[in-house]
């Protein structure tokens, strides 16, 4: 069995977050032209959504029928409800603060109420919505 991989092996397959949800199909490989590794691969999400980006440090593996990624692509946590442990809604995420992928903190807001800000130290759960430490 080979270690090397070629874009044919990439490209055209489906994209799987670590949630198992398909993000879309593989499109494009970014090479860096300097050093020659791969940067990331584009992610085609379908009709009018805009392609993610993904670096490789995102990627678990370039698997057989899809690559499958070790985290979820930050920008969807946009529209997420915010709740703290004991169940109390601060709101939805209407923005986020990241670098590289790796989340820093969320913006939340409620309807007609100043927007909010909790860093990711004080976040305690990431799934269906985003629960705050007490």
């Amino acid at each position: 069995m080979s270690s090397t991989t070629t874009s044919d092996d990439i490209l055209g397959k489906k994209a799987l977050d670590c949630d198992g949800d398909i993000l879309g199909i593989v499109t494009k490989l970014h090479i860096d032209s300097s050093s020659k590794k791969i940067l990331g691969v584009s992610i085609e999400q379908g009709f009018m959504k805009p392609d993610l980006f993904i670096g490789t440090d995102s990627v678990e593996f370039f698997g057989v029928d899809a690559v499958l990624l070790n985290q979820s692509p930050i920008d969807r946590l946009k529209g997420l409800e915010v709740f703290s442990e004991s169940g109390k809604f601060f709101g939805k995420v209407v923005g986020f603060n990241e670098e590289n992928n790796n989340l820093r903190g969320v913006t939340y807001r409620k309807f007609l109420a100043k927007p909010g800000y909790v860093e990711n130290k004080n976040i305690k759960i990431i799934g269906k919505s985003i629960i705050v430490k007490d």
